[in-house]
C-alpha cells in the first residue's frame, strides 16, 4: 500500500503483478500463482484506466519505469505457459470519512488481464516498459469457446441436441 495525494485527493494505492502457471498433474491441468511482484509508485510513469460502454469492462495501459527489470524479476521468458495479471487497488481516503457512502464508491478495484507487452529503451539505463490490460472476467470471456460451456452442460449429451436456452437454464 503507499499513500499518495494527488490534487487535492488523499489516495491509497496498491499495484501488484501477478504471475499464473499452469501445470499438468496427472490428465489435470491446475492454475497456480506463480509470483507476487508489488510495483512501486515511483517506477510509474503513467498509469490510464477507461470504461466506456462500447468496451465491457475497465481497460488500460500503465508504464512503468524499468530500472528494477521487472520483466526479469517475474521471469516472462521462460517458455511456461503462464498469465500475468495486474491487480490495482485505488482508493480514496478522504471519501471513506464521508458518511452515507458504499465501500464500493470510495475506491476503483479490479484484477486485468495483461493482453500485450512492449517496452522501450533509450539507452542501456533508461527502458520502459508498458502493459496493456483488461479487467479479468472480460477478458476470460473473450478468450472462452463455446464448446467450454456446452461440453460442461448436461443437456450437452441429449441425443437430439441441446438449445441454447436449455445450456443457460443448466447453468443456473
Amino acid at each position: 500500500m503507499s499513500f499518495n495525494i494527488l490534487g487535492d485527493h488523499n489516495l491509497d494505492i496498491d499495484i501488484k503483478l501477478i504471475k499464473k502457471i499452469r501445470k499438468v498433474n496427472g490428465e489435470q491441468i491446475t492454475d497456480e500463482i506463480e509470483q507476487v511482484v508489488d510495483i512501486e509508485l515511483s517506477s510509474i510513469n503513467s498509469l490510464q484506466i477507461d470504461d466506456n460502454l462500447m468496451r465491457m469492462g475497465l481497460y488500460g495501459i500503465i508504464e512503468i519505469n524499468n530500472k528494477a527489470n521487472i520483466l526479469d524479476v517475474i521471469g516472462i521468458n521462460n517458455g511456461q505457459a503462464e498469465d500475468l495479471y495486474i491487480a490495482i487497488s485505488i482508493k480514496d481516503l478522504e471519501l471513506e470519512k464521508e458518511a452515507g457512502l458504499k465501500p464500493h464508491q470510495i475506491k476503483v478495484e479490479f484484477l486485468g488481464l495483461v493482453e500485450k507487452t512492449t517496452t522501450a529503451s533509450a539507452n542501456f539505463e533508461d527502458n520502459l516498459i508498458m502493459f496493456e490490460f483488461e479487467e479479468a472476467i472480460v477478458a476470460d470471456m473473450h478468450h472462452t469457446s463455446w464448446d467450454q460451456f456446452t461440453s460442461q452442460s448436461e443437456v450437452n449429451n441429449k441425443p437430439e441436441g441441446a438449445n441454447v436456452v436449455e445450456i443457460v437454464n443448466s447453468f443456473l
